[in-house]
């Protein structure tokens, strides 16, 4: 209880110093705003707002309220490094002095909002921050598909000393959710997050690079641990007692070792739904490791949904390697239709039924360059409010300069691939 009276006195305390200012001064200009740049749009999440030193805040179409603790815009939300014996981060962090001492970023840039906020071109901030004097660089990318109830966060983090260093980063937040301070903690594999009373809706942060930790508490608890610089020890609430409602917050960290000249990366979704992000993922593989120049090879298509219903896509987008081109009436399996060629981009068009708990499988022939070398595709997808993490840089084909001789896997005289069985789940 006593952080709730230290809440409310701090909020009290804010409020008398606001209308002190007021009388004396008159209004603020817009100039004296907190730095920051709104992703807006038709939601579910119909403001995110990116302070210039990471700073985050997000209001959600269905509360009127924000998600994270603070104000309009100044949430208990962001981006943290412990580095070399300090602890780098924002610097207004709504009842966030557990996470101390903290040394301020330095805020370097921050873009504009970039995208239609599409699948196919996301709305998109980039922040930039030094970390002090240190020779560290943060560059964080922050993305929304409308429709979608998460939000993209990925984090470069890069070395411009002559020396290797370990660093840990974290993602954290005081959660705010349905316009309550009070909740539950939830764990989803190594997705954590906070649980509204009502049970209708999940704060939770799901990571995308492996190797991260996480932690749900006491809000106050989160901050410390980020406090002391170590990373999170897979702590939550909701393991050790289900029924204890708290005033919560949660977070993921990593602890990368980031190379001399070099940078690292991880990135989270923040999501807002009532079951958590369940993002469905793609996997692509080659018939074969080589293939003569000029003749045919083919690839293998899997989407996997771990949601326990249907989902429909609305397009699979199949960007091929220079050189290569489409095999006309060779997608079989899961799929039977051509795709629509523009380019080297091959789209099959839905409605697409992926099945619950399960996985769709689709096979497609191509010619592979005639120019010898070593080409990698890339593959994604996209449907109403769902998230999927396509696959970039994969299905490595080696093309030799000979010519005349079949593929594995293919009829010895059209190179086109066998029939393979379809996979469901």
């Amino acid at each position: 209880m006593a952080h709730l009276l230290s809440r409310s006195s701090a909020r009290s305390v804010a409020i008398v110093s606001l209308l002190v200012a007021l009388f004396l001064f008159g209004p603020a200009s817009p100039a004296s705003a907190v730095g920051g740049t709104p992703i807006n749009s038709a939601g579910p999440l119909t403001q995110i707002l990116l302070d210039d030193d990471t700073q985050c805040q997000v209001f959600h179409t269905g509360d009127t309220d924000a998600e994270f603790y603070g104000d309009s815009d100044s949430g208990a939300c962001g981006t943290f490094v412990a580095l070399g014996g300090i602890l780098y981060g924002p610097d207004d962090l709504p009842a966030g002095e557990d996470a101390e001492p903290r040394t301020v970023f330095t805020p370097v840039s921050q873009t504009a909002v970039s995208g239609d906020g599409s699948a196919t071109s996301p709305f998109a901030v980039v922040t930039v921050v030094d970390l002090g004097t240190s020779g560290f660089r943060l560059t964080q990318t922050d993305s929304y598909v409308v429709g979608q109830e998460a939000y993209l966060t990925s984090i470069v983090l890069a070395n411009t000393t002559g020396s290797s260093q370990s660093a840990v980063i974290y993602r954290a937040g005081d959660c705010y959710l349905q316009n309550s301070d009070d909740g539950y903690g939830q764990l989803d594999g190594t997705a954590v997050g906070c649980r509204a009373t009502n049970n209708e809706r999940i704060e939770q942060w799901y990571p995308l690079t492996p190797g991260s930790t996480y932690m749900e508490g006491n809000y106050d608890d989160v901050w410390a641990a980020i406090g002391t610089q170590q990373p999170f020890a897979n702590t939550c609430l909701c393991s050790q007692n289900p029924g204890d409602e708290h005033d919560n917050g949660a977070g993921l960290s990593w602890v990368p070792n980031v190379a001399a000249g070099s940078s690292a990366t991880v990135s989270h979704f923040t999501t807002f739904s009532p079951l958590g992000i369940q993002p469905l993922s793609i996997t692509k593989t080659a018939d074969a490791p080589t293939a003569p120049a000029g003749l045919m090879s083919g690839y293998t298509v899997s989407i996997s949904n771990p949601a326990a219903s249907n989902v429909s896509l609305s397009t699979i987008t199949d960007t091929l390697p220079s050189g290569f081109s489409y095999v006309a009436g060779s997608t079989t399996q899961g799929l039977t239709a051509d795709p629509t060629i523009s380019g080297q981009a091959l789209t099959w068009n839905g409605p697409i039924s992926v099945p619950a708990s399960g996985t769709l499988t689709f096979h497609f022939s191509v010619t592979v360059s005639s120019v010898a070398g070593t080409f990698t595709n890339s593959v994604e997808a996209a449907g109403p409010g769902l998230v999927v993490i396509g696959a970039s840089g994969v299905a490595p084909i080696q093309v030799t300069g000979s010519t005349g001789t079949t593929v594995p896997g293919t009829t010895a005289t059209t190179g086109i691939p066998v029939v393979r069985p379809v996979f469901t789940g």
